[in-house]
């Protein structure tokens, strides 16, 4: 499972970029769009593997979404294919989830005996009973 398995979706933004695609193309970007969320915002630096994300899709259909919203840095960018929107969206999505998880801990901690109070309780209440 991704790291972060729900991703916010712009429908304005959205709407206004995809509008002039037909629906198979559509259907392709959106294939790409949640592989590469499920791998911190980018697609993988091989085309064949690209091609299996939307394995009915005609070829010249996926290298034109690629060639819209997509970007490459060549064979030195190790990552391969990237939307700097969507990097930087799923970059802020785990810093805000990280954010929210430490005050979730420093909230409970505060309100939760520790493990070891939680021990000595029952070890009393044992002893008392005997």
């Amino acid at each position: 499972m991704s790291k972060m398995p729900k991703m916010n979706l712009w429908i304005d933004a959205f709407n206004s970029d995809t509008c002039f695609l037909t629906n198979e193309e559509l259907g392709v970007y959106f294939r790409l769009i949640f592989y590469a969320w499920s791998k911190e915002g980018y697609l993988p630096n091989n085309k064949d593997f690209i091609l299996n994300l939307a394995p009915n899709s005609k070829p010249e259909t996926i290298d034109y979404i690629l060639k819209l919203f997509w970007k490459y840095e060549g064979s030195d960018w190790d990552k391969g294919w990237y939307q700097k929107r969507l990097v930087s969206e799923y970059q802020r999505a785990v810093s805000l989830t990280e954010t929210n998880r430490e005050n979730a801990k420093k909230r409970y901690a505060v309100a939760e005996p520790s493990q070891s109070d939680r021990t000595a309780s029952i070890s009393n209440s044992i002893s008392i009973s005997n």
